[in-house]
């Protein structure tokens, strides 16, 4: 019988244990094979915080900010308008009643938080990859990139998957075209190839940030030549996802077969769509728009996603896989207090108990 902790971070798209309890007013959380004593008030969203500078390290934060501002780093750059945010929320009243400050996150704040909570993820299970991580600090180009593996990296992971990545000195490796890394879900020892790109646009993030944006009302999907690299990638006779990132302005107010980057995603996807009864390469290709960035200062709203999931695979996916992955990836653009939840879990089953 499943336990009401496990039933609640599943339900939120976590399926990893959460070890935290409060001893002598000190709050210790556990991530991978390290405790972390933090203060009893500190809220869970706050140790994500806390989580990302430790991993970014202070000596790297310190360089940054002694760049010139429009040369720093986007991620220091958010944490800046992170600190802004809190400053604008610090109700006193509230705070004198409940002990912490709330409020919803801005395009900035909600963009670090995802940052923290997959940095938080890949930690505590152990597949954070340190050259990833390494392109992730790089103020250029690769910096997009490797963001967007981290965070799908990190879905697997909150998923119970155990992540393998391939060995990029590894001269067979090197031969071929291939994917971000294999996935074995614990439970059914289903392996899987997942690749993952992500649109690039022109003064977005780092990519050539001197020439003036594209105007946002003017972006499409655009996303046909990633589609096309991603189909070229090499499976070894494993299922193959594929997660393509369009990186255009959300548009919460619009019905999905509305949205603006929608028709062009169809487009696309009809070009790489095999002719009846020949199997398809992808499983499963799901279009993200997390794009929380554009919304700066703006209150955030939800991420997009859209799937396409073949009838006629080439390598069977099986169904718990599936369904597991999608689930996780619904629940991207929410990030858990999962200290609330466990809390709320156990308060239950002592109920129910009759503690």
């Amino acid at each position: 019988m499943q336990d009401f902790e496990s039933k609640f971070l599943e339900e939120n798209g976590y399926f990893l244990p959460h070890i935290q309890t409060m001893f002598k007013g000190k709050r210790y959380r556990a991530i991978h094979d390290e405790i972390y004593p933090r203060e009893q008030e500190e809220t869970f969203h706050e140790f994500l915080i806390h989580i990302f500078r430790t991993i970014f390290g202070q000596e790297w934060v310190e360089e940054q900010i002694k760049l010139p501002e429009k040369n720093r780093h986007f991620v220091i750059q958010c944490h800046a308008k992170y600190i802004e945010w809190l400053k604008k929320n610090a109700n006193t009243e509230e705070k004198e009643k409940t002990g912490r400050y709330s409020g919803q996150p801005d395009g900035y704040t909600q963009w670090l938080l995802c940052l923290a909570y997959d940095l938080y993820s890949l930690k505590h299970t152990n597949y954070l990859n340190d050259e990833v991580l390494a392109k992730l600090k790089k103020n250029d180009d690769e910096f997009q990139g490797a963001r967007y593996e981290i965070a799908i990296a990190a879905i697997f992971a909150r998923a119970n998957f155990e992540i393998e990545h391939y060995d990029e000195h590894d001269p067979k490796t090197i031969s071929k075209k291939h994917g971000e890394f294999i996935a074995t879900n614990k439970t059914t020892k289903q392996k899987i190839v997942v690749e993952a790109k992500s649109k690039r646009r022109i003064g977005v993030f780092h990519y050539e940030r001197d020439k003036e944006k594209t105007d946002e009302k003017e972006i499409k999907a655009n996303v046909h030549n990633l589609l096309k690299k991603a189909m070229t990638k090499e499976t070894d006779n494993l299922p193959y996802v594929t997660f393509i990132d369009v990186n255009a302005p959300q548009t919460p107010n619009l019905e999905m077969k509305d949205k603006p980057w929608l028709k062009d995603i169809f487009e696309a996807a009809k070009q790489h769509t095999e002719p009846v009864g020949i199997p398809a390469k992808a499983n499963l290709i799901a279009f993200t728009n997390w794009s929380y960035h554009y919304q700066a200062e703006e209150t955030a709203t939800r991420g997009e996603t859209l799937y396409s999931i073949s009838l006629n695979p080439a390598v069977p996916l099986d169904k718990e896989s599936l369904d597991r992955i999608m689930l996780v990836c619904n629940k991207y653009s929410a990030v858990p207090d999962l200290d609330k939840i466990c809390e709320m879990a156990n308060e239950i089953q002592k109920k129910l108990n009759g503690d």
